[in-house]
């Protein structure tokens, strides 16, 4: 019995490496529904809105404004784009992107809902002004001088001359999407942050609730779905921003 069992052992075991090994090479498809700048694929083929990709392949960013968006059916999304001028013109998995390798802040935990995401900013707008109360919101004294705060992207390259306060409330309006976070200088080279302040580009929103309206079904369903993917993706944009976009989307 036990000679049986040892040769029965044998025979599964190899079956067994193998369904892991094929399991760790396994690759996920996902649906290209956004594209910005030139960034090609291998072989320095273009990539285009409406192309599959998986994500064992590679991707090669051209310019530093390059974006690629990746959804598919379990809405999962991946955002690509250059995390530094080093990144341009050189090959990167798509998968490195899922496992956090090139998140601005590491330390973030990933969704677990969404592969390749990170936690929310603790403030996202379509808006191209960010109101903000200087005492409830950030947690600092309504006399506080402008100078002492510093608006840094992605890059952490200080942008000038986007920040004012008014009154009790300090706008912040970069100009342009990003990620971007609020610092105080406490004292000279010496700063706190205050908050990570997302604008996110509606093109880029537009071509998401598009696919999710093509994944809806039935059309009395699609705002339904629409909401809750905003809901799940972007759990801090205000709720009129969120309605005014998806009703910009029938």
């Amino acid at each position: 019995m036990k000679k049986r069992f040892f040769f029965l052992f044998l025979f599964i075991s190899p079956c067994l490496v193998s369904s892991f090994v094929i399991a760790q090479n396994s690759s996920h498809l996902y649906k290209i529904v956004y594209v910005k700048g030139k960034p090609l694929r291998l072989g320095k083929k273009v990539i285009q809105d409406g192309q599959q990709i998986q994500d064992n392949e590679k991707i090669m960013f051209t310019t530093i404004e390059d974006v690629v968006l990746l959804l598919n059916a379990s809405y999962e999304k991946i955002r690509l784009y250059p995390y530094s001028y080093n990144q341009l013109k050189k090959l990167i998995r798509v998968a490195d992107f899922i496992n956090g390798r090139f998140l601005l802040n590491t330390n973030k935990t990933s969704i677990t809902n969404v592969r390749g995401g990170s936690i929310p900013s603790q403030y996202q707008s379509l808006s191209d002004t960010l109101r903000l109360h200087l005492v409830k919101d950030l947690k600092i004294t309504s006399d506080t001088d402008l100078q002492k705060l510093k608006l840094f992207n992605q890059y952490m390259e200080v942008q000038i001359g986007v920040i004012k306060i008014a009154g009790e409330f300090l706008l912040i309006f970069p100009g342009k999407p990003g990620i971007f976070t609020l610092h105080y200088e406490k004292e000279r080279g010496q700063s706190e942050g205050l908050t990570e302040i997302e604008f996110l580009d509606a093109k880029e929103l537009n071509a998401e609730l598009k696919y999710v309206a093509n994944l809806s079904g039935s059309p009395d369903s699609v705002s339904t779905h629409q909401l809750r993917y905003i809901r799940k993706l972007y759990p801090n944009v205000p709720e009129n921003q969120a309605f005014k976009i998806i009703s910009s989307n029938r």
